[in-house]
């Protein structure tokens, strides 16, 4: 495996926000040091001598650093868990274009800090498992930030409270259901839902919705018996290879 350097353009989902809570602070004499300033200084010139390869013709192109095979491994375990929270219940619809971004920008600030490694350091081209390891912990920052940006400007989306609840209760129930959706209301009820509709069959509507993102909960809606008697009948279970 390798990670190409060069430059990138990027879209909305691919941007890395920051939004810390506000902290009122004491007017401060303290400053960035001039020793801070220019250490900042002089890594940024070594990346920036740093060239492209160039072509026959002359024109330059992205340079291939490849990754060690450990630093291959760390980084498909993060990878992979970067996809378990996207089909973790609950998790915010509005951020899974964010998430499905953050296996890229997890290659790019490997790259970046192995590179700053590299120059500071000397030795060869290539990302190790250290690198890897301290861009995921810069990923959790964003992916925090990124959250707490989706609240603020959204709110919390019903559906993701209610899944959290739906996730919990199947999970009492060894992963599958099926009643009618009054008994699902009522148990949420009991539970102090803090989604739940007023009505049963707008618990229903939910509940397909949430379905309807094709994660972690298999929903369908259909008649059954129950006592002799037909009777609108809710199934839900966990999708194949999830286990809540």
């Amino acid at each position: 495996p390798e990670l190409a350097r060069g430059p990138d353009d990027g879209l909305w989902d691919r941007f890395l926000v920051s939004y810390p809570e506000l902290k009122w602070t004491r007017i401060s004499d303290a400053e960035i040091s001039d020793e801070a300033s220019a250490d900042v200084k002089k890594l940024y010139g070594k990346l920036a001598d740093l060239r492209m390869p160039e072509d026959e013709s002359g024109e330059p192109y992205p340079a291939l650093v490849p990754l060690s095979s450990d630093a291959w491994e760390v980084f498909k375990e993060v990878a992979d868990s970067l996809a378990e929270e996207v089909y973790a219940p609950g998790f915010p619809a509005r951020l899974e274009g964010v998430w499905n971004k953050m296996e890229a920008y997890l290659a790019r600030l490997s790259l970046i800090l192995a590179l700053c490694r590299v120059v500071e350091q000397g030795g060869e081209e290539r990302v190790e498992a250290r690198d890897v390891l301290m861009a995921s912990g810069l990923l959790d920052y964003f992916k925090a930030h990124a959250r707490r940006v989706h609240v603020g400007l959204h709110g919390r989306n019903p559906e993701d409270l209610l899944a959290k609840d739906l996730a919990e209760f199947l999970e009492e129930h060894n992963g599958e259901w099926k009643d009618e959706p009054n008994v699902l209301h009522e148990e949420l009820r009991k539970r102090k839902s803090e989604a739940l509709p007023k009505r049963p069959d707008e618990l229903s509507k939910m509940v397909l919705s949430i379905s309807e993102r094709g994660t972690w909960l298999k929903a369908e809606r259909g008649w059954g018996k129950k006592g002799g008697e037909s009777c609108r009948m809710l199934h839900l279970r966990f999708r194949n290879g999830v286990d809540g």
